[in-house]
């Protein structure tokens, strides 16, 4: 991957310096993570509802299937006014 770190040296060994801090190091896979850990954003989760559970009849604890979301209403139209006659 390019545009983690950059290559250098310090008495003869090769060394990662991260080009987003002050980190640097003479192990990739360590340069690697350090950038992963400090700069890479998580996943967002798929399915952000909260999981319920729920006990069955012979008391086991299952998971309750999730409830559709809210369906969107549309805005109701406004009502016009009737012109008053002159």
């Amino acid at each position: 991957m390019s545009g983690e770190y950059t290559l250098g040296t310090w008495r003869g060994f090769t060394t990662y310096k991260c080009t987003l801090c002050e980190f640097d190091c003479m192990d990739k896979a360590q340069a690697l993570e350090h950038y992963r850990a400090h700069f890479v954003k998580p996943p967002e989760p798929r399915d952000a509802r909260p999981v319920t559970l729920a006990i069955d009849d012979s008391g086991h604890v299952v998971v309750a299937p999730p409830e559709p979301p809210e369906p969107e209403h549309a805005p109701a139209p406004k009502k016009r006014r009737k012109r008053k006659e002159t």
